[in-house]
This record gives C-alpha cells, sequence and structure tokens, in this order.
C-alpha cells in the first residue's frame, strides 16, 4: 500500500474482507458448473462488458456450452432474481434489467443473461434452467461465489489510489488473487501476481457500425464528422478508436450508465445539427436505452452503433479457459 492508502479507512477495510474470505471467515459458496470470473481493480469501465461477451461466445460457439453470465444488474428498476433472457428470448426490458444486461441479452442470442444481488443464489438459478458454465460479470470483488478462474483486467487507471482518493476498488496487490490479468490499454505500471497467472495484452478493435435499418464496415466511418454519443465510464478509449478510423470526431459524453429521454435525445440531435455531423455513433449500451427516442423522431443525421471487441496477444488465455471445464 502507499502512504495515502495506509491512511485510507475503505482501503483497509477490503484488504481485510479479502483476507477474511481467503482465511474461510466470510462464507464462499461452491457451486455444480465451472464459474469464470471477469471483474476489475478500478471503478468503471476497463472493458469487462466486451471480455465477457467474446468469452460467452467461444464457450457458447466453440466449445457448444450454454453459459449464463450472471450479474447484479446495475441501476436496474428491479430487486432480486430475473432472468433477463433464457437464451432463445429477451425476458425483461432495459429499464428491468439495465443497461449492461440488456446489452448482453441483446448480443448474445444462446446465451442466458441473470440478473441477482446475490450472485450464488443467481448462479444456482441459473444452473437450474439449464446452464453448464457461468460467467460472473464484475465478479472481481464478489467472493461470495466460488470461481475455477479468476480473471482481472487492468487498465490505465489501475495504479492510482484507492477510492475515495482514487480510482481504485482495492489496493493493487489483490491482483495477486488473479488466475489470468489482461492489460487493456497500454500501461507499464509492476503488476503483483502469483507465480502460475497468466499475463496477456489485449487490442480493442471495431468489427461493424450496426445502423437502424442497415450495417456498415468500420472504414465507413473515413473521412466523417461524427457526433460520439456515450453515458460509459471510459468514453476516452471509445473516442480513440472512432478517430482511429481518420473521423472527425465531436465528443458528447454524459455520466456512466445516464438514462436517455426526449430532451436528451432533441439536444443529441440539435448538437449533431449544428456542428455539421454527418452521423451519430453510440455503443451497444447506449442503443439499448436510447433507441426508442430515437426512431420516434425525423433526423437528417443516421445513428450507428459501434461494436467493439478484442484480440490477445496469447493463444494460450483460450486453453486457460477451456481448462478448466474439462
Amino acid at each position: 500500500m502507499t502512504i495515502v492508502d495506509i491512511l485510507n479507512p475503505y482501503a483497509w477495510v477490503m484488504t481485510m474482507r479479502r483476507i477474511l474470505y481467503h482465511k474461510g471467515s466470510l462464507p464462499s459458496t461452491k457451486v455444480s458448473v465451472p464459474v469464470i470470473s471477469i471483474g476489475n481493480i478500478t471503478a468503471g469501465g476497463s472493458g469487462k462488458s466486451p471480455i465477457t461477451k467474446l468469452i460467452a461466445e467461444y464457450l457458447r460457439d466453440s466449445l457448444e456450452k450454454k453459459p449464463a453470465i450472471v450479474m447484479r444488474g446495475y441501476k436496474r428498476r428491479s430487486k432480486g432474481f430475473l432472468l433477463v433472457s433464457d437464451g432463445r428470448q429477451i425476458l425483461a426490458d432495459v429499464y428491468e434489467s439495465g443497461d449492461e444486461a440488456q446489452s448482453f441479452a441483446n448480443e448474445l442470442g444462446g446465451v442466458m443473461v441473470v440478473c441477482d444481488e446475490d450472485r450464488a443464489s443467481g448462479a444456482k438459478k441459473a444452473i437450474a434452467k439449464g446452464a453448464d458454465v457461468i460467467l460472473l460479470d464484475d465478479g472481481y470483488q464478489h467472493m461470495a461465489l466460488r470461481r475455477d478462474l479468476n480473471i482481472l483486467l487492468i487498465d490505465k487507471h489501475s495504479d492510482q489510489h484507492v477510492i475515495p482518493f482514487g480510482k481504485n476498488r482495492e489496493d493493487i496487490t489483490s491482483s495477486s488473487d488473479a488466475d489470468i490479468i489482461i492489460q487493456t490499454d497500454e500501461n507499464e505500471i509492476e503488476i503483483p501476481h502469483k507465480k502460475d497467472a497468466l499475463l496477456v495484452r489485449a487490442k480493442l478493435m471495431a468489427s461493424d457500425i450496426t445502423f437502424l435499418d442497415s450495417s456498415r464496415q468500420p472504414d465507413y466511418l473515413k473521412g466523417k464528422r461524427v457526433l460520439a454519443l456515450s453515458t460509459i465510464a471510459n468514453p476516452e478509449r471509445f473516442h480513440d478508436l472512432i478517430s482511429s478510423f481518420d473521423a472527425d470526431i465531436i465528443p458528447y459524453a454524459l455520466e456512466d450508465h445516464a438514462e436517455y429521454n426526449t430532451d436528451l435525445i432533441t439536444d443529441v440531435l440539435k448538437r449533431a445539427k449544428s456542428d455539421d455531423c454527418d452521423i451519430i455513433i453510440t455503443t451497444t449500451k447506449d442503443i439499448v436505452k436510447s433507441r426508442e427516442y430515437f426512431e420516434k423522431v425525423e433526423s437528417e443525421c443516421k445513428v450507428g452503433v459501434l461494436h467493439i471487441s478484442y484480440t490477445f496477444t496469447n493463444d494460450e488465455f483460450w486453453r486457460r479457459i477451456e481448462s478448466v471445464l474439462l
């Protein structure tokens, strides 16, 4: 710990909490199928959702598994267990599920999506409905559910101090619990890790752009004047990716998980017009909240969704995934 974090009560609470789980003083539930946790140390976005989606697709398509994503459902208007998608159809709307769960449900056919504050209970109910592997989304600090593979994402903010003096949820030394550490940003910090942990870098990439009525390749953005609309924790990564296609970007970033309404969409369209934008580009999380409002208005500016993914520098990553399923 740094001197600042030594004097930080919250940092000490999080450190002691992790120690108590290791000692068995705090209970942790083991379920009947493998559990793969994907999480981070920093508060906010470090690439968890696209990494979780990528693993879910691999489990479904390459290994013919029936994965279930189990998550809290941040800012949802429901409580307790919620089956957002059974893998065949979406059973809850974005207001009930929250934007992240709804985004998974929209993009991942054949993958169950479950919200439950009690992740152990949610996992058991997903298993009862046919899931044979659990993906614990944003699970690094959720140690009440025992995991078979612990994946930690490290971004460029991960060397900062613990909340409230920095962006870390807990001290960087907690990375020693990870089986796999993925760096999603260029960051040369020293990452404490156990001897057999796999360290990999992940490169962000754009797969395609979907519009309300069509789709295009990302190079469609070249030379375009783009209003980049987002309510995500790390909009800089989104902006940089758009700019990498030689687009002229106008940022329109709101607070993480902000809600949409008619007035906000009206303001977005006015901004796009006043800045002479050719196109509005938003994220997969944002479109599940904003689509209904965009569809109600006439606009000369097209609205597109940028779909992103990651590629890994080390194929051993997928072998580690497979190893817990044998």
